[in-house]
């Protein structure tokens, strides 16, 4: 079997069903599945990159560019960088469509120092969330993210009770002894694949919440632009008016244009 791979360096067998499973989340029908899998394996060589797979996959589907952008989608959560704050205030957007209250950028007097909070989330319970945001492949929050995350918690509880639970958002991947210690202090995580019905994956599918950069009719500056002005989703492309979008962000009309047609195509 051939070895492909991963950002990491890691290596591991190809896996068909995997790139199968990605399409099919992603809208492609079973027949354009079978074509780009077969159009895979035409190209498939030893130690074949994940990224020259993705390249792949994204010729055979050129014309079908809504499709394309969901298989992207983590790349285009790399994209909200290049710091973290932006992809803060995205987190903060996506927890706002689930039904929490939120706050970013909150300073909160810990035991002897100020504490900026990345997130307040109110819904049942409050939660302190911590983002931990990353911009390339292969890298994973481990336990030293966790154990911060629950010091800060404790912290920022040690004048007052201000939140009942710690919460860990990532962009990427959290490692297992990550996950074996939260489960042992009550901390919440949420990250690219985990927990199955809760992770960032599935938080965004099932919602339709994809961000701005995984858009490909426009370039990364327009992309910029946009978040910005406080655009981080693009359904809110679709449910602004066009006037209103463009006094607000500095884009020409045949370029938001693009974004809002594509847009729709992501969404449908």
């Amino acid at each position: 079997m051939v070895q492909v791979t991963k950002f990491s360096g890691e290596k591991e067998e190809f896996r068909p069903k995997k790139i199968l499973k990605t399409l099919k989340r992603a809208g492609a029908s079973k027949e354009q599945s079978s074509r780009i899998l077969k159009l895979v394996k035409s190209n498939l060589k030893e130690g074949i990159t994940t990224k020259e797979i993705l390249d792949i996959v994204f010729s055979g589907l050129r014309e079908a560019p809504g499709i394309a952008a969901k298989y992207d989608l983590k790349r285009a959560l790399m994209s909200l960088g290049p710091g973290g704050y932006t992809f803060e205030k995205y987190f903060a957007e996506v927890l706002k469509h689930y039904g929490y209250e939120v706050k970013i950028n909150q300073l909160i007097k810990g035991k002897r120092i100020m504490q900026e909070v990345d997130v307040v989330a109110k819904k049942d319970s409050t939660y302190m969330v911590e983002c931990k945001y990353y911009n390339y492949p292969g890298k994973y929050a481990s336990t030293k993210e966790a154990m911060y995350t629950y010091a800060r918690f404790l912290d920022t509880n040690s004048r007052m009770h201000n939140f009942d639970f710690p919460w860990l958002a990532t962009n990427t991947k959290c490692s297992w002894s990550a996950i074996e210690y939260s489960k042992g202090v009550g901390l919440k995580i949420t990250s690219w694949r985990y927990p199955a019905k809760e992770s960032l994956q599935w938080l965004v599918e099932s919602k339709k919440l994809y961000p701005v950069t995984i858009l490909k009719t426009v370039n990364k500056f327009a992309k910029q632009r946009l978040l910005d002005s406080g655009i981080t989703m693009v359904s809110t492309l679709i449910e602004k008016d066009i006037g209103a979008i463009r006094r607000k962000v500095y884009i020409s009309e045949s370029e938001l244009k693009k974004a809002i047609l594509e847009s729709k195509q992501i969404c449908e």
